[in-house]
């Protein structure tokens, strides 16, 4: 039982991580697909963390593409002097 609360506490601590959410619009759905693929090739794994979420006409009439971005980063713990 002492085992696997450890590797409990040991899973917890180390998945710890900060995810940040980022949008912006973009005007053609071929700049929306850059972003995307360029984020993918950036990405470690080679997955883009960017999607197109959302598409509408802004206030000129134009179709918009609001596009989100997911940042997850590391929590790193360290010790103050």
């Amino acid at each position: 039982m002492k085992k696997l609360i450890l590797v409990l506490v040991t899973l917890l601590f180390t998945s710890c991580a900060t995810t940040y959410y980022m949008y912006y619009e973009v005007q053609s759905p071929e700049e929306a697909t850059t972003c995307s693929i360029q984020d993918g090739v950036w990405a470690r794994n080679h997955k883009s963390p960017t999607k197109c979420i959302a598409a509408y006409p802004d206030s000129t009439g134009r179709t918009v593409y609001l596009m989100e971005s997911r940042i997850k980063e590391k929590v790193t713990f360290e010790d103050e002097d």
